[in-house]
């Protein structure tokens, strides 16, 4: 069973349009709206007391919400279209239809078999790849580095849209073939190359949606062109951020394969993290919630900042109940942010604004 990262994709817009009534908000138009998960944004609103938010505004927030779902594809709109990003959210389980299921003869308890088979292996993907984000995010030397390179392509961004996810052509050559939207003498392009192979990224779906790298299994982009595929050989593409696990001699050769190369000082803190010998990769799970626990509190500053000053407390009694962990998790993880990060993390400012 192949299972793929979408280097190549018609973009990062679904074709749902967004309603033109929410569309033509001056917060919407024309600019990245992250949404917030309705249950959250209900929670929010009943803990701090909906009479200190501005009426309209978080009239706006649950109208998107209701539109984009429950983040599990899509996390906000941007040029009047629902946005999609994977690692956010927790899709639903694989389900194969019963019309698919009979059209390669399998019998139902085959089918579910091969669903359950494709929902692991695809959590297999998005737990270290969210993890890997999470850490990301909690890097100041990254955001300051995200920061700089939106900002500096602000314009091109706004009109055009973040390239799509970059092929491992463009990110490890020097061709900007699969990028649609852009001319061949744009220094733009090679602007996201060299940031998103800096730090092990195919593109972004939007400012702080980092996607990164997934191993291709297999990978179908390292055949030679014009060469015919050898008969019963595969090649698969693992990233070097991505952990290796298994006791096997094999797998233990494959993990010394990925990751005894020389590392870059950068990514040293997510590689112990993975390493084969650090037994607590609990921590991978804790940065993936990180990451949905940063984005949200992100998204519900920067647009909610006066409504939930000094209200903190009834913001982290929220996040608790959301996210079901204690307050004592949470405050926890405003607190690593706060040493990582910053004290103002949660009003860091929008580089597109």
């Amino acid at each position: 069973m192949r299972i793929s990262a979408r280097l190549e994709s018609a973009g990062n817009l679904q074709s749902t349009a967004v309603p033109t009534q929410l569309n033509n908000h001056v917060l919407v138009r024309r600019s990245y709206f992250y949404t917030l998960p309705t249950r959250l944004l209900k929670s929010i609103a009943n803990e701090v007391g909906r009479d200190r938010f501005d009426v309209k505004l978080l009239a706006l927030d649950f109208a998107l919400s209701e539109h984009v779902g429950d983040h599990a594809y899509s996390v906000g709109v941007f040029s009047g279209h629902a946005l999609n990003y994977h690692l956010l959210g927790d899709p639903k389980a694989v389900v194969i239809p019963d019309e698919i299921a009979n059209r390669f003869g399998w019998s139902h308890a085959a089918a579910n078999e091969t669903a359950q088979m494709l929902s692991n292996r695809l959590d297999a993907l998005r737990i270290p790849g969210r993890g890997y984000v999470g850490w990301l995010m909690a890097n100041r030397e990254f955001l300051d580095a995200h920061d700089d390179l939106f900002r500096r392509n602000r314009d091109d961004i706004l009109r055009h849209g973040i390239p799509k996810p970059v092929i491992a052509k463009l990110v490890f050559g020097k061709t900007r073939e699969g990028v649609a939207g852009r001319s061949n003498s744009e220094p733009f392009i090679f602007e996201f190359r060299d940031f998103c192979h800096r730090w092990r990224l195919q593109t972004f779906a939007g400012p702080y949606l980092p996607m990164p790298l997934e191993p291709q299994i297999p990978d179908l982009l390292s055949k030679p062109e014009g060469l015919a595929a050898a008969k019963g050989i595969t090649t698969n593409s693992i990233p070097d951020i991505f952990p290796v696990s298994g006791r096997s001699e094999l797998q233990s050769a494959v993990d010394d394969a990925v990751h005894s190369a020389e590392k870059p000082s950068h990514l040293a803190g997510w590689y112990a993290i993975i390493d084969s010998s650090n037994n607590a990769k609990n921590q991978i799970h804790r940065y993936g919630r990180l990451f949905q626990f940063q984005h949200f509190v992100r998204v519900l500053y920067s647009r909610h900042a006066k409504a939930l000053n000094r209200k903190k407390t009834h913001v982290l009694d929220a996040l608790g109940n959301f996210f079901e962990i204690s307050k004592d998790s949470v405050k926890a993880d405003w607190k690593h942010l706060d040493d990582r990060v910053g004290k103002d993390w949660n009003l860091r400012a929008d580089p597109l604004a």
